[in-house]
Order: structure tokens, then C-alpha cells, then sequence
């Protein structure tokens, strides 16, 4: 079953940031790599069945009006409040959120050589797939039909297509992990957060106004 974090940091411009992630200490240090103040978790809880994306938008919306200016997923307000927003907003759906330790959350890194990649990783190499599949059936193929290749070079065009494709997985799934990006895509393309952000501008106003 998949697990997914809810997470308050604290800094000392004091302000709070809500956010979700699947690896709370790399998702720190990516935050504490780009802020001039010290950072730190003032609440981690781990969720269950995708339900973190819902939380999120959910206690984001009942802290709407403390939003700091730049910043979509920070708020003038104190720790204590933006926690008691997040478990607010479980408890309003219905969902559970168990507070975790972050420092003893051991981190998640996908696959790099076996193994079946995460999801996140294919979304990110859809692009060069559909560019490697189009090459290879409209162009080998022809000329593979016409007589102009033989079978093996076919084969050998296959192969070097494949083995591209698993550099390429290889580099994303590097650069994704290290900047953050692929966790966060992570969360964002499954189907609760999807529908929490399609739902979200409609229910604004009738909740808030």
C-alpha cells in the first residue's frame, strides 16, 4: 500500500509550510538547499491510500486567508495552528494521518537498473518513448520493408532504441530524485490529488464565502 507524507516546516521568518511528499528528509534539504533561514519539521504524518494530496488542499483552503505573499504552500501563522489545520482537514474527509517521526523515516529511492520503475519516471519519459517509437516504425521499418536493411540491422536499430530509453530512465529517475521533482510529480498524478485539485475551484467559494 502506498504511503505518502503530510508535512508543517517551520522557519524562523516565521512561517509555516504545508506540503506533502514521499521522502520528508530529502524534501527538507531540497527546501533548506534554496532558504536563507533555518528550517525545520514541526509535524510529519504519514498517510494511506493517496489521501495526502486531498489533506493538503483541503487545510490550504482553511488557511487561505494567512497565505503568505509569493509563496502558495506558506502561512503567517503559528506551528500549532498549522498542524491543527492539517488534522482538521483529515478529520473533514475522513482520513486518517499518523504523526511520524521524520528523522527515522528511512529515505525512498526508485530503482535504478531492476525492478519496475515508479510511475512518475514513465510520465517523464513518455516524450522521448513516443519520439524513439515514432523513429523506429516510421523510418527503420520502412526501409527494413523496402529491402534497404537487413533483418539484423533492424534487430541492432531495436537495441540501441532500448538501450537508450534505459539511460534515459536511469538519468530521469537521477535528476528526479535529487530535485525533488519526481516525488512531487509522484503525488500530483495520482487520482486523488488529481481530482482534489480538478474539485478544488468549485468548492472554494461555498466553503469560504
Amino acid at each position: 500500500m502506498a504511503k505518502a507524507f503530510i508535512y508543517v516546516i517551520s522557519g524562523d521568518h516565521g512561517r509555516q509550510k504545508i506540503g506533502i511528499t514521499d521522502n520528508p528528509a530529502q524534501r527538507i534539504k531540497d527546501l533548506q538547499t534554496g532558504s536563507p533561514f533555518p528550517l525545520k519539521f514541526e509535524f510529519v504524518g504519514e498517510t494511506i491510500d493517496n489521501v495526502a494530496g486531498p489533506i493538503e488542499v483541503e487545510a490550504h483552503f482553511m488557511l487561505n486567508q494567512y497565505k503568505s505573499p509569493g509563496g502558495d504552500e506558506w502561512f503567517t501563522v503559528p506551528p500549532d495552528v498549522a498542524i491543527t489545520a492539517v488534522m482538521a482537514a483529515a478529520h473533514r474527509l475522513g482520513y486518517r494521518v499518523k504523526p511520524v517521526d521524520a528523522d527515522a523515516i528511512a529515505p525512498k529511492y526508485p530503482p535504478m537498473i531492476g525492478g519496475r520503475p515508479p510511475a512518475w519516471v514513465w510520465v517523464l519519459l513518455s516524450p522521448a518513448i513516443a519520439f524513439f517509437g515514432y523513429t523506429f516504425f516510421f523510418s527503420l521499418v520502412p526501409l527494413f520493408q523496402a529491402g534497404a536493411i537487413t533483418h539484423t540491422q533492424l534487430a541492432l536499430g531495436a537495441l540501441v532504441y532500448s538501450f537508450a530509453i534505459w539511460i534515459l530512465r536511469v538519468v530521469v529517475t537521477l535528476l528526479g530524485v535529487w530535485s525533488g521533482i519526481g516525488p512531487r510529480l509522484a503525488i500530483a498524478i495520482r487520482p486523488s490529488a488529481i481530482w482534489a485539485a480538478l474539485r478544488a475551484p468549485w468548492t472554494e467559494e461555498q466553503r469560504y464565502y
